[in-house]
């Protein structure tokens, strides 16, 4: 798992948890734009930069595989390219193609 986060990075950096809902979280690198990987997608108020996956997550924090309904909501989710540009003013603004 460390190394399909770590694609684009110089070495195999360590996996961060965030937790999306209560059946499931998203693993990215933990040092993502710290180390300057790619910004991939929007989520809520935060970006994650780099690789990352979406697995499903039992009651008490345990990792699962997503059921097949998840794998439909979560690729339906994540589906539009988004890109992102600085203005002028530092903010990031993304920008959705649909």
């Amino acid at each position: 798992m460390q190394k399909a986060v770590s694609i684009g990075a110089d070495y195999v950096g360590l996996i961060e948890i965030i937790d999306f809902d209560e059946k499931a979280c998203i693993l990215c690198n933990e040092e993502g734009k710290l180390i300057r990987l790619m910004p991939n997608r929007q989520v809520e108020n935060d970006i994650i930069c780099g690789v990352f996956y979406v697995t499903g997550q039992d009651r008490v924090g345990n990792l699962t595989s997503l059921t097949d309904e998840q794998i439909q909501y979560y690729t339906a989710m994540f589906a539009d390219i988004e890109y992102f540009l600085r203005g002028n003013d530092g903010e990031i603004i993304v920008l959705r193609f649909i």
